[in-house]
């Protein structure tokens, strides 16, 4: 790779073998060949509940027909409202924990996770990642559709998951 070619930070796109003759696929639809580079500090912010993203690649972010977004959990405050579940209509999720510990949850049940593991959503299945540490729980979100917000849905959280201590009361 040539240094030349990478700004500080965003998307590099990288030179892309000519289609064929009378064939000119557009970004985001299939076929089309796409390669970029989205350096650290590249993508667009959003503000999700009880989390924090920067969405890499998307239709809206690129032309992509895919979505990856880095996410960010702080460590839970048990004085703050508990986060609802939520779930994706028509695609699944890949998780990458990249760094803190945390918590899988869905209606199955509860699992531990940690740096390095990956999780797999199924299709309109509702869940959640949970902080359990002290540090920001951060992960990589991978998912087969380029309009993520068109098949997603945030739910209310469950009586189970209120803050400690509300449960009880």
């Amino acid at each position: 790779m040539h240094d030349y070619l990478l700004p500080q930070l965003g998307r590099v796109n990288l030179p892309q073998p000519h289609p064929p003759p009378g064939r000119h696929p557009r970004r985001g639809q299939r076929g089309a060949r796409v390669s970029a580079v989205i350096r650290a500090g590249g993508g667009r912010p959003l503000t999700l509940p009880g989390r924090s993203a920067t969405e890499l690649a998307s239709a809206a972010e690129g032309g992509f027909g895919v979505t990856v977004r880095r996410v960010s959990i702080p460590p839970e405050d048990p004085r703050a409202p508990a986060r609802g579940p939520h779930r994706h209509d028509g695609c699944e999720e890949v998780i990458l924990i990249l760094a803190g510990t945390g918590e899988f949850v869905t209606a199955a049940g509860t699992t531990p996770v940690g740096p390095g593991d990956v999780v797999v959503v199924s299709p309109g299945e509702p869940h959640r990642t949970r902080n359990t540490g002290s540090a920001d729980l951060v992960s990589l979100c991978f998912f087969g559709v380029p309009d993520l917000p068109r098949v997603t849905t945030e739910l209310p959280p469950e009586a189970s998951e209120a803050p400690a201590g509300e449960a009880d009361k």
